[in-house]
């Protein structure tokens, strides 16, 4: 099951995500987060290990940078090694589209007007 949350920016977002997480036991790897940057993934990893007070497998953690490149690299088996930012503007498009609830509503239905929010 796929879920998306939005999350106000007073809001702990670790704190958020980490409580959101199921786990069979101490293996966190059927999640997949994505965050905006690279750090979050950091601190939410240090956080449920000492929420557990032990080793763990930890959720598989994403910048969306990162998520991009992975879904063009493992889920549309490409093989070129870097994706140019318009091919990932494109990918991050599709994904929205797919999505019943998509942010703007249908402000952003098109490539063009998805673009700089893409960006």
């Amino acid at each position: 099951m796929s879920t998306s949350i939005i999350i106000s920016p007073d809001e702990n977002l670790v704190g958020e995500v980490a409580a959101r997480l199921e786990a069979d036991g101490i293996d966190y790897s059927r999640n997949m987060v994505v965050f905006p940057g690279k750090r979050p993934a950091h601190f939410l990893r240090k956080r449920l290990g000492e929420q557990l007070g032990r080793s763990y497998i930890p959720p598989r953690a994403f910048s969306i940078d990162t998520f991009i490149d992975y879904v063009h690299s493992e889920l549309l088996h490409e093989k070129q090694r870097e994706i140019q930012p318009l091919d990932a503007v494109a990918i991050l498009h599709r994904l929205h589209l797919s999505d019943t609830d998509r942010l703007g509503g249908r402000s952003f239905e098109t490539l063009d007007s998805f673009l700089p929010l893409g960006l």
